[in-house]
């Protein structure tokens, strides 16, 4: 992993490249947040995580090369604008397909799991107080916006997937990777409030409608549906996948389960189950980098050590006892390097 750090006049902005699909890595890329990520893949897994903190707001940037589901939720004290930059097929939020420049308003502690489905994979959050976002919005517009208390809104789409907005971003993120102790106060001020009035204008384009409105009610009901599923699945995360379990758990039919599972997550539960099993062996890999491939394997419910070597290089793009060379030297590297 690489970091990059630079400071003007108390704001910030960091880079970090990310080599390999590392879960602890990821798990802190929306500012001041947890999101628990698992790669549905296949392929080598990159990304890049970018941050812009300012007085009264952060912007963090997450581009992705490859499939993942990621589950958490903000701070309670902030809400979320957020959109993907860059996505060639639509991804999914809490059950919902999200095109690309879809502007998204999350209320505070909102819990969110989104899957993307495109290879390459670019998300933008905003995190920034409900009062200090009221306060810009009126010193901008002379009015106030309606907000949702609980929950979020999917915004419409618009013609052209708002372009300004995501050109603005490019924008200041680039101006912001210049930055220097040369770097002028009223400049590195000037990106905020450039950032902030665009997504303000996004907001405006979009008051008052809530695309998932009408479906809100079907929506939470998926939503719990998954969670039940998905508690079932990891708690039995060690045995052999059986379907008829899993409908007789959550009182449907296999085929109702498989056309849920295929919608939010794009596999069937038995891939899920699967994927689920792998990203869990690549957690214990990553934690225990000195135990040995076969006892992970057997602890993450696999019982035929080539099938899962297969499965696992297929998944991330490398071999298990790879991963846990490539961590040994990196443990190595650390023990021996001048603090």
């Amino acid at each position: 992993m690489d970091t990059t750090i630079l400071a003007a006049h108390g704001m910030h902005y960091g880079c970090l490249d990310i080599d390999g699909f590392d879960p602890d890595a990821l798990l802190g890329v929306v500012k001041d947040a947890r999101f628990e990520q698992r790669l549905l893949g296949p392929g080598y897994f990159r990304a890049r995580a970018q941050r812009l903190v300012f007085p009264d707001f952060s912007l963090d940037r997450g581009t992705y090369t490859q499939q993942v589901l990621a589950k958490g939720m903000f701070a309670p004290d902030m809400m979320g604008l957020a959109l993907a930059t860059r996505c060639d097929e639509p991804m999914w939020l809490n059950g919902r397909r999200v095109e690309e420049g879809q502007l998204m308003v999350f209320a505070e502690d909102r819990e969110l799991a989104v899957r993307s489905v495109s290879p390459l994979w670019q998300w933008v959050v905003l995190r920034i107080p409900r009062n200090a976002l009221q306060a810009a919005v009126y010193a901008r517009l002379r009015r106030e916006l309606e907000l949702p208390q609980r929950g979020w809104r999917l915004c419409p789409r618009t013609a052209d997937r708002n372009a300004r907005l995501r050109m603005c971003v490019q924008f200041v993120l680039r101006q912001a990777a210049r930055w220097s102790v040369s770097t002028a106060l009223d400049d590195a001020g000037l990106l905020g409030q450039l950032l902030l009035d665009a997504f303000i204008d996004a907001l405006e384009r979009a008051a008052g409608v809530d695309e998932a409105s009408r479906q809100r009610g079907r929506l939470e009901q998926r939503e719990r549906f998954l969670r039940r599923a998905e508690a079932f699945l990891l708690c039995h995360d060690t045995q052999q996948f059986s379907s008829h379990a899993l409908g007789s758990a959550l009182a449907m039919s296999e085929r109702q389960l498989e056309r849920v599972f295929r919608d939010v997550y794009g596999m069937t539960p038995k891939r899920w189950h699967q994927v689920a099993r792998l990203n869990q062996a690549r957690q214990l890999l990553l934690d225990q980098p000195r135990a040995r491939v076969t006892e992970i394997a057997m602890r993450a419910g696999f019982s035929h050590l080539g099938r899962f070597a297969s499965d696992y290089r297929e998944l991330f793009g490398e071999r298990p006892r790879d991963t846990r060379i490539s961590i040994n030297r990196e443990q190595i590297h650390a023990d021996y390097t001048p603090s």
